[in-house]
């Protein structure tokens, strides 16, 4: 039995999901461009095991949350049984849920597929972007992921990830760090 991901962030990079499931597993993956509808991709996400020796804001994980009109690109891959498994664990404090899909290119259904999802109430999650800014490797893990199936696919990922508050554009909030 087999079961679609889709991934959102690091998991759109072979070499994170490498990390999961092994460098052969990763390699052989399909990962197929996608919309996924009703939520928002941003960077509010505190894991414990993302703090380092020294306090610092610079440990945002992405997330998904509910947002009726919105939608961000991801990429789906089929897994086993075993892999999402490994998938869940490496995913912890997250929730697996189920959430709907179009194909990138046509704007066309392409069913539901699993997501990892902080939980609402999750003392994770932070919403000021001051205080929480995106880990650098994972964003570079995303964006380079987030580069493999093309340009058109990359911008969409910047145009569509946002900070803590959910509303500035990680593109719009490095023009900013960059102007100062």
């Amino acid at each position: 039995m087999q079961a679609l991901v889709v991934g959102y962030g690091t998991l759109l990079a072979r070499e994170s999901l490498a990390l999961t499931l092994g460098a052969s597993a990763a390699a052989s993956k399909r990962l197929v461009p996608v919309w996924i509808d009703g939520y928002r991709r941003l960077f509010d996400v505190r894991p414990p095991y993302y703090r380092g020796a020294a306090p610092s804001a610079f440990e945002a994980a992405l997330n998904l949350e509910p947002a009726p009109l919105a939608r961000c690109n991801g990429a789906v891959f089929l897994c086993s049984l075993d892999e999402l498994e490994r998938l869940d664990r490496r995913e912890r404090g997250y929730e697996r849920v189920v959430v709907p899909l179009r194909a990138f290119e046509s704007g066309q259904p392409f069913g539901r597929a699993f997501a990892y999802l902080a939980p609402a109430d999750s003392p994770w999650v932070e919403r000021d972007p001051r205080a929480l800014a995106p880990l650098p490797r994972d964003l570079e893990w995303a964006r380079a992921g987030a580069l493999a199936p093309g340009e058109e696919f990359a911008a969409q990922f910047e145009l569509t990830t946002f900070l803590a508050d959910g509303c500035t554009p990680l593109a719009q909030a490095e023009a900013s760090e960059r102007d100062r």
